[in-house]
């Protein structure tokens, strides 16, 4: 794996596929990714580590056809090179969300994606669709055909029901799919460790006796630049150390500065959001480095959901609900404010320590 000098997580670059003989159209245009809050009955959609995103194309609003998202939201699609492609309104099945989360994807939602016009043939409830002559065609993004959320494709032709407000963003019901609470709380979640970034205020204590070890102001910011992820943990505090650079097994670590105006920051690299962002032995057993890590790994995204062994809501008071992840290296409880759909405190238990996390702010 190629060390590197700042956390990096490395963004794959996507191929579009073609669908056997039948050629896409040649002539592109672009799409941006949705930056609102969208709900699909009831369940928060993670559009950042989305393979298939919601996008904005001529200020329209798309939808990705996939095979999970069509059966959730009450479709059933169908390829062949013969009659191209076929979507049917189903009625009376119910199918669980299932999340298109992928450890290799950070989209940016103030990039322009290419898209592609299609011209395999699409047939809708029977009916064919002239995709040339619609003022808002259906798009091939990623190898998926995305539709548009306009009147006539979603309420007249699937019978769903969605509204949009700037409070609460899109929000798409439509029989037969199952609410999933806890793929919103998992969606909340996973978006932080990859979104702009957000202000907390930390306490550090020993579980048992409740005993304080210390108290911090820091940040979290992420960017993107040439493609490459950079996160960001700084603590705001000034802790006690000299200046220096200190390298772990898997990451170099450089720049670590004491001071209230610098802070104490970490920044790391690796080949993959996948692969674990561990702290160096040499850093591993300092209290606020081990809370800071536990900030960079956040979220269960792709397979870091099979770490979870146990979740459950423990409790609603006020607008907030309470929840709790099990995983196999540590404990997270988690309030949210309901209405915002954000995070309101994360306390993380691991071997030896909590990590009381109070979030000020999200961009």
């Amino acid at each position: 794996m190629k060390i590197r000098t700042h956390i990096v997580v490395l963004l794959l670059f996507c191929v579009f596929f073609a669908f056997g003989k039948y050629a896409l159209a040649a002539s592109s245009e672009k799409a941006t990714i949705v930056n609102f809050r969208v709900t699909l009955n009831d369940t928060l959609v993670n559009n950042i580590n989305n393979d298939f995103p919601l996008l904005l194309y001529k200020n329209i609003t798309y939808f990705p056809l996939t095979w999970d998202y069509s059966r959730f939201l009450g479709l059933e699609t169908n390829w062949s090179q013969v009659t191209g492609l076929t979507i049917n309104k189903t009625i009376g099945q119910g199918y669980d969300y299932k999340a298109a989360e992928n450890t290799n994807i950070i989209n940016q939602m103030n990039v322009e994606y290419p898209v592609i016009i299609p011209d395999y043939s699409i047939t809708i409830n029977g009916v064919i669709i002239d995709n040339t002559k619609e003022s808002w065609p259906l798009i091939n993004f990623r190898g998926i055909t995305y539709f548009p959320l306009t009147w006539r494709f979603a309420v007249d032709m699937f019978g769903w029901n969605y509204s949009w407000s700037r409070e609460k963003g899109l929000i798409i019901s439509s029989p037969g799919g199952k609410p999933s609470p806890q793929e919103t709380v998992l969606s909340i979640m996973n978006q932080m460790p990859f979104g702009k970034g957000y202000s907390f205020n930390a306490t550090i204590t020993e579980p048992k006796s409740k005993q304080i070890y210390a108290e911090y102001s820091g940040r979290v910011d992420n960017k993107i630049e040439n493609s490459t992820f950079y996160s960001y943990v700084t603590l705001l505090n000034p802790v006690q150390y000299d200046n220096a650079t200190v390298k772990g097994i898997n990451t170099s670590y450089e720049n670590l500065s004491v001071g209230s105006y610098n802070g104490y920051s970490i920044h790391f690299s690796v080949d993959s959001l996948g692969q674990a962002r561990a702290i160096g032995p040499l850093l591993e057993d300092r209290n606020e480095v081990r809370m800071m890590s536990q900030l960079l790994n956040l979220h269960f995204v792709g397979e870091e959901r099979n770490k979870i062994l146990s979740f459950e809501k423990l409790e609603t008071r006020h607008e907030t609900s309470r929840w709790v992840i099990t995983a196999k290296d540590r404990r997270i409880e988690i309030d949210i404010l309901d209405a915002e759909s954000r995070i309101n405190a994360i306390t993380i238990t691991d071997d030896s320590l909590s990590y009381e996390i109070y979030i000020k702010t999200i961009e």
